[in-house]
């Protein structure tokens, strides 16, 4: 489990980033992208977060997640942390947007 701590104010900390780059298997991943990221909406007020439970286009239950960052570096920097692990950033990562929009999109099965 990632431990959630913060810098002046809402910025992620390095050890939280660093927490979060060492991500290597799809569990964690998971966890981090489907419960994590919730207790990170109430701690982090600049970063946007919706999620969408869908089937993706092979009929397999996803959650689609969908960051904004509004140009603050603090959402910037944690985003930068997710895509830099092979799981979030190169498995599910599935659009950026102009604007600071990044979308992906989460298997819900473990198997997925």
């Amino acid at each position: 489990m990632i431990e959630l701590s913060f810098d002046h104010g809402p910025y992620p900390s390095e050890a939280m980033l660093d927490g979060v780059r060492a991500i290597q298997d799809a569990d964690e991943a998971r966890l981090f992208m489907l419960e994590t990221l919730d207790e990170i909406r109430d701690l982090m007020p600049y970063m946007g977060i919706t999620r969408i439970d869908r089937e993706n286009d092979f009929d397999k239950p996803i959650a689609e997640i969908t960051l904004t960052t509004g140009g603050w570096s603090g959402c910037e920097d944690l985003i930068e942390a997710m895509n830099s692990t092979v799981v979030i950033g190169m498995m599910w990562h599935s659009k950026w947007e102009r604007g600071g929009r990044f979308t992906y999109e989460v298997p819900l099965r473990c198997t997925e």
